[in-house]
């Protein structure tokens, strides 16, 4: 039986069984096919680029099974937190790749995947000031000058 996968912009992707039911909502589509030689698997709510990845993790993991990553984070890189492999994987994607990855494992609910992507985040974000942290997130402000002006009135009474 062949699998593949078809991303938001039409891209294909012929997967193993194995590879397939690392996701559990793939599993879960599975459950309900009648068993026809190819199973046509849609996620319209991931790009090529994307799914590329994301098949080349699952292809690795189905051989190499993932460790847990220990919480909280035992150290500063991903070298530290995870095997070689993974760190490499995920310390090569680009902040807007990380976060579409993110989303997509969560989507896709494949939960290694998803651990690993968010301890990227944590260990970037680990020991910033929340200064750093905006800048590193592109975050210019929490709140408009209305509800900033709002908060800092019904809370005056935190600076007396």
């Amino acid at each position: 039986m062949a699998y593949i996968f078809i991303s938001g912009d039409q891209k294909k992707f012929d997967v193993s069984r194995e590879t397939a039911v690392m996701s559990a909502l793939v599993c879960s589509m599975l459950e309900d096919n009648d068993h026809t030689t190819t199973v046509e698997i849609p996620l319209p709510n991931v790009h090529s680029k994307i799914l590329e990845m994301i098949v080349r993790f699952c292809v690795h993991h189905v051989i190499h099974p993932m460790q847990a990553i220990s919480k909280p984070l035992k150290g500063t890189t991903m070298k530290d937190l995870v095997s070689e492999w993974d760190a490499e994987f995920i310390d090569n994607l680009s902040q807007t790749d990380l976060f579409e990855l993110v989303k997509a494992a969560n989507y896709m609910d494949i939960g290694c995947l998803l651990d690993l992507s968010c301890a990227k985040i944590a260990s970037t974000l680990r020991g910033k000031t929340p200064q750093e942290i905006r800048e590193n997130m592109g975050i210019t402000t929490d709140f408009t000058p209305e509800e900033e002006a709002r908060i800092k009135e019904e809370n005056k009474w935190v600076l007396e």
